[in-house]
């Protein structure tokens, strides 16, 4: 029996495209042109009765190096240099086989180009729509040379210099939360469409063009007078492997429990921080309106959860440094957060809980992009001392950094401004509220014994007195 399920639409440029069966009268972009092809009885070939006896067509799966030796393009020695220098030096197979000189981009190109299940298109008759270059965040475009062209539904489709490069295909496939389809084009085309569209410089300092271009990861600088230009860049940061892990299994069980699985999430800002941001995407059409991860998961679902873990980096299991203290007081102070919103009635518990678990993710945020510079803060320093340091070192603040990220992310302003002003939340334009109750829960996550009396009188214009502050800290005991 025939396939039914679509027709085959012909393009003036010899590209062929599967549609759906009732797509007759409507136009497609072709993928290789960008022309726009309506379906009509000229334009399609008819059902196509082989489809099911087609084997399709799958690209490679051994290592590039083996691939590039199989086809002649380089030998077992230079692949051993290659090998070697990376041992040594770092990188990855293409980039040192093209430092070494054994392998240009015009001989990969055409490579690429003869794989069987390799598409590739004609970059330059593109003109790419701006909704789309929001997609992909300049500094990933940049780097990695990933250019949006097109989208259908879930589908998105990109121009890659390699589409081997799985590594970024699953980033944008995580940060997008589309499927993505990349498209082989040339690397000149390629630069030149992302200075275009994303601009070809940034703070006046040129793009070089590298082997990591080819989709190799680039280390992006840890300079403190860079740490500004990483930040609004920065696609995801690492989370929390035992929690992480914790997730999976819960995932992974025969009933999932939504309570189990927000209750986890607290547990760790950083896997909240990329869940809030997934949800304040395009993708879901609500960019710069989820304030609370309860909702962020609710929009996202179990099922999308499970395959952004999927793509989300761990970090080293850390239980007695630092960055595992933060995020246990990231923790109660969001727990504090959420009960002092109940008491105060002032601003909604879900999103005080959220932004109390956030306030400091700049702290995390710094100590990823520049960790060794960072580490030069003394990490048992708080309030104002702390941001001094701060800004001696890396020349900016923690709160700083979050909110730079928040922007980056499309958060809602009453969290940017938590992020941004929680130390002072009088200086909080539209969020002093929310803000001043995410301040109180702070100092009394950092209260060992009695809170002080600027604790008291914050708690107080909250409208909180000390027989409500006691049911509070029982609720949270």
């Amino acid at each position: 029996m025939p396939d039914e399920s679509f027709l085959v639409l012909s393009c003036t440029c010899g590209q062929r495209m599967k549609i759906p069966a009732d797509a007759m009268g409507k136009t497609f972009k072709c993928v290789r042109c960008a022309q726009h092809v309506t379906a009509s009885d000229r334009t399609v070939e008819g059902r196509k009765p082989e489809a099911r006896a087609e084997t399709p067509q799958t690209l490679p799966t051994e290592p590039i190096g083996e691939q590039l030796i199989n086809a002649g393009l380089i030998n077992d020695e230079q692949l051993h240099e290659a090998l070697s220098l990376q041992r040594t030096e770092g990188g990855k197979t293409l980039e040192n086989l093209i430092k070494l000189g054994y392998l240009d981009k015009d001989r990969l190109h055409a490579y690429l180009s003869r794989l069987p299940g390799m598409a590739g298109i004609e970059l330059s008759r593109f003109n790419i729509d701006s909704v789309l270059l929001e997609l992909i965040p300049r500094e990933l475009a940049q780097q990695n040379l990933v250019l949006p062209i097109d989208r259908l539904g879930k589908l998105l489709t990109v121009a890659m210099a390699c589409p081997l490069d799985k590594a970024t295909i699953g980033e944008v496939e995580r940060l997008t939360g589309l499927r993505v389809k990349p498209m082989l084009c040339r690397l000149d085309d390629l630069n030149a469409a992302v200075k275009k569209y994303y601009g070809g410089e940034r703070d006046g300092e040129k793009v070089e063009l590298t082997a990591s271009h080819f989709g190799l990861s680039m280390a992006p600088k840890r300079a403190a007078e860079d740490v500004r230009e990483i930040i609004p860049g920065l696609a995801s940061l690492p989370v929390s492997p035992v929690v992480a892990g914790q997730l999976q299994s819960e995932l992974n069980g025969k009933s999932p429990s939504s309570v189990i699985l927000l209750s986890l999430l607290r547990q760790d800002p950083v896997l909240a921080a990329m869940l809030l941001r997934t949800a304040n995407s395009v993708t879901y059409g609500m960019s710069g309106k989820v304030d609370n991860i309860a909702v962020a998961l609710t929009l996202v679902g179990q099922d999308g959860l499970r395959q952004l873990l999927e793509y989300w980096k761990c970090a080293p299991d850390d239980k007695d440094g630092p960055v595992a203290k933060w995020r246990n007081r990231a923790h109660l102070r969001s727990q504090i957060a959420e009960e002092v919103a109940r008491v105060a009635g002032s601003v909604g518990p879900a999103a005080a809980g959220t932004a109390g678990l956030l306030a400091d993710l700049g702290r995390f945020v710094l100590a990823h992009v520049a960790p060794e510079r960072y580490g030069e803060v003394d990490a048992g320093l708080r309030g104002e001392a702390l941001i001094e340091a701060e800004r001696g070192v890396l020349t900016m603040s923690h709160n700083e950094a979050g909110a730079n990220l928040a922007a980056s992310w499309q958060y809602p302003p009453s969290v940017y401004e938590v992020m941004k002003c929680y130390p002072k939340p009088g200086e909080a334009e539209t969020s002093g509220d929310l803000a001043a109750v995410v301040q109180a829960a702070d100092f009394l996550a950092g209260t060992k014994g009695a809170p002080e009396a600027a604790t008291m009188e914050l708690l107080a214009k909250l409208g909180v007195d000390e027989s409500k502050l006691g049911l509070i800290l029982q609720a949270v005991s």
